[in-house]
């Protein structure tokens, strides 16, 4: 059975075959994913914690900042992330195609 079969089936057994398998570099992620390790995660999340310190923040688009503006906030992010003070945010709608833009900007 080849690494997209294997993909597949894999799926199948997660019931997410939504998910297309079109390449192998899309079924070596698939592979890659421990998927016991997420349903363990998933079922350990204590669904009482409320967080009232979130707050929304502004948009910000990385295209219409000065070049000095980026490096400064990219070297924040850095430290923050030396620091084991971050956050992950999911974002849909385009928001990471601009993430990518800032990320190929830096990384060019």
């Amino acid at each position: 059975m080849d690494k997209i079969e294997k993909a597949k089936k894999i799926l199948e057994e997660q019931h997410q075959m939504h998910i297309e398998v079109k390449n192998e570099e899309i079924a070596e992620q698939i592979l890659n994913i421990d998927f016991e390790q997420l349903k363990n995660l998933y079922n350990t999340v204590d669904e009482e914690i409320i967080y009232e310190d979130i707050k929304p923040v502004k948009a910000i688009n990385p295209d219409k900042m000065p070049e000095e503006r980026i490096k400064e906030y990219i070297n924040i992010g850095e430290q923050k992330v030396k620091e084991k003070k971050f956050a992950v945010a999911i974002m849909a709608g385009g928001q990471g195609s601009r993430l990518r833009t800032l990320w190929t900007k830096r990384n060019i």
